[in-house]
């Protein structure tokens, strides 16, 4: 006589078997056990089916139990099955014995589920404790399973799943709310940034494909070697390098812009926060690096810089203004003319304060500050050079259009440059060059270098000498003497007064043109 007792879970779910051979392996529900389903519906009763695996024809009886007293909320099906041909050839055996066999089996069958559901029950329990504890951010529970069928190996399985979890997150109580937001943003920025992590002796565990781009490796290439691939030589020997990793093995975060080393020897920037993974016994077990490539912004730092250099130690005066006219960098000889000249502009604006004037705006300098303001608003019209009044003193100024990387008119450059005295030189220059306009049109002039070389004649020189400009400039003036008078000691005196700046006049006696004999008032 065959008969299979069967513990099954509400859905059908196969908890305990008689038949060792299959405990744990399906779900009676799903196979199309009526009886199972009616089980789970808390029913009892008899039905008469074939079972799905064999195909013979089965009498199954069911009935609901409510499981381990200290275990509520789980309802438990006691199902047996037993061959019909069987359970007929038996009951026309020892018909007179059935009402006997069947309360003996009944009692029996309760006793046997009652046992093999406390047995299941308990460690069940513990599970459920565990797996409710988990979805409500408690992984402090571990599961006291000695068992070593599958109830035991799965009593293992959570144990460790559970200790993976805490080292993960670094702590046995979670808000598993705030930690799948965490996650997603966490997700947001290694899609966007570069992202590796290291064990804490340096050894690299993973890297995104926005960090292998970078430093133009592959994950193969990386994987199990050690941080100070990406760090040149000098720097893994310094004490700054052992004090990096040491503050990490600290558990303390280190962010800072960094210098690296790609693949192939490429210099990289990065401005990066190493981030030490604490375990719930408080120890770091893990770096993750969050980086961000700033190589090209670095470099055009260090342009800037040295530009700024430049201008810092250049002989003019510079500022520049932002597009509301506000003075946002002045270098030092702009300070230093600002000191020299500071009566002169308080004289004309009292308020005038030159160490304040980075920050402030320059319509304070202008009587009708829209004027420049419309002048400024188009960079069309740059570069603009002008003079300025500013009381006594002249200034040339000279305003260029200021742009950013992309192109957008951002500012001013504007540099000064004090030309009082330069132009104050240039009326007088002016004024000479009238006189000597006015000179050439009435007399003879004629202008050597001061070893005589001819440079230029005007017309009334080379109509009294008789030669026209072609033929004397670049020749010496010593064709205009007699030959004797050309190696004499009178002659060298005269152009030696000349070199050492005296002025020379007097009636001479010069040769023009064929011989002919020409005296001169010069």
């Amino acid at each position: 006589m065959s008969v299979d007792i069967n513990i099954l879970r509400k859905d059908g779910l196969v908890l305990a078997d008689s038949d060792e051979t299959s405990i744990l392996k399906g779900n009676l529900s799903d196979d199309g056990l009526h009886a199972a389903k009616l089980g789970g519906e808390g029913k009892t009763g008899f039905t008469e089916e074939r079972d799905a695996r064999t195909s013979i024809l089965q009498i199954n009886g069911y009935a609901p139990q409510k499981g381990h007293s200290t275990f509520p909320g789980f309802n438990w099906t006691v199902l047996t099955r037993w061959e019909l041909q069987q359970a007929i050839s038996t009951a026309s055996t020892i018909r007179s014995s059935v009402l006997a066999i069947g309360v003996t089996v009944a009692i029996i069958l309760m006793a046997l589920g009652r046992w093999l559901a406390t047995g299941i029950a308990r460690p069940v329990e513990q599970m459920t404790t565990a797996v409710e504890g988990l979805a409500t951010g408690d992984l402090s529970t571990r599961l006291a399973i000695h068992r070593t069928d599958e109830l035991g190996r799965m009593g293992d399985a959570m144990n460790q799943a559970l200790n993976a979890i805490c080292r993960a997150v670094g702590t046995d109580k979670v808000n598993w709310d705030e930690a799948g937001e965490s996650q997603a943003k966490l997700n947001s920025i290694s899609r966007s940034q570069p992202v590796v992590e290291f064990r804490m002796d340096g050894t690299i565990v993973a890297a995104n494909e926005n960090f292998l781009t970078i430093f133009g490796y592959r994950s193969d290439e990386i994987h199990g070697k050690n941080h100070s691939l990406f760090v040149d030589e000098a720097t893994v020997r310094s004490r700054e390098y052992r004090e990096f990793w040491a503050k990490l093995n600290r558990g303390e975060s280190v962010i800072s812009e960094f210098r690296r080393i790609g693949n192939g020897g490429k210099e990289i920037w990065i401005q990066a926060s190493y981030n030490p993974i604490i375990d719930v016994h408080g120890k770091p077990f893990k770096v993750v690096e969050y980086a961000t490539d700033i190589t090209q912004m670095v470099h055009e730092r260090a342009e800037s810089t040295k530009l700024r250099t430049i201008v810092d130690e250049s002989e003019a005066a510079f500022m520049t203004v932002n597009r509301d006219f506000v003075v946002t960098y002045i270098n030092q000889q702009t300070k230093l003319m600002m000191v020299k000249y500071q009566q002169v502009f308080k004289s004309l604006w009292p308020a005038f304060d030159g160490s304040k004037l980075l920050g402030s705006n320059i319509d304070q300098f202008h009587k009708n500050p829209q004027h420049q303001r419309q002048l400024l608003s188009d960079p069309g019209k740059l570069p603009y050079k002008t003079d300025i009044k500013v009381g006594p003193l002249t200034f040339a100024l000279t305003v260029t259009a200021q742009r950013d990387g992309a192109g957008n008119y951002v500012g001013n450059t504007l540099e000064w440059k004090d030309v009082t005295e330069v132009r104050k030189q240039e009326f007088i220059n002016a004024d000479y060059s009238g006189q000597i306009a006015a000179i050439g049109k009435s007399q003879a002039v004629i202008e050597f270098n001061l070893d005589g070389t001819v440079i230029s004649a005007n017309e009334n020189f080379l109509q009294t000498m008789g030669y026209s400009l072609e033929e004397i400039k670049g020749g010496n003036h010593s064709r205009f003497v007699e030959e004797s008078y050309k190696h004499s000691t009178e002659y060298r005196d005269f152009w030696a007064k000349l070199n050492r700046g005296e002025y020379v006049s007097g009636e001479f006696k010069r040769i023009g043109k064929r011989g002919k004999e020409i005296w001169i008032q010069a």
